[in-house]
């Protein structure tokens, strides 16, 4: 994995408390700790979106499984379509799965 290097501006109450998580030894230099909260930031969406597939889309699978009809609502179709989105603009900025 090639390691790219990112500048970000940060006001001077982030900078510091970026600084003070790294000297407290939770982290060894202020990229690690990005680096982490990014990790972290992504593993929060995928547990969104394993989610959604289990509020939304396995019931319906199962109703189908069952040799019963499904009438799904709007909602249904917007979070699919929303969902849908998400992940082709990762795929488009190269972040799935990184």
């Amino acid at each position: 994995m090639a390691i790219e290097t990112m500048n970000i501006s940060l006001p001077d109450t982030l900078l510091r408390y970026v600084e003070e998580r790294v000297s407290e030894g939770d982290y060894g230099t202020t990229s690690e700790f990005i680096r982490e909260l990014i990790r972290k930031e992504r593993a929060e969406r995928r547990k969104e979106a394993v989610a959604f597939l289990e509020r939304e889309v396995l019931p319906a699978i199962e109703s189908l499984e069952r040799g019963e009809g499904l009438d799904p609502t709007p909602e249904f179709w917007d979070g699919i379509r929303a969902e849908s989105r998400r992940r082709q603009r990762e795929l488009q900025h190269g972040t799935e799965g990184t």
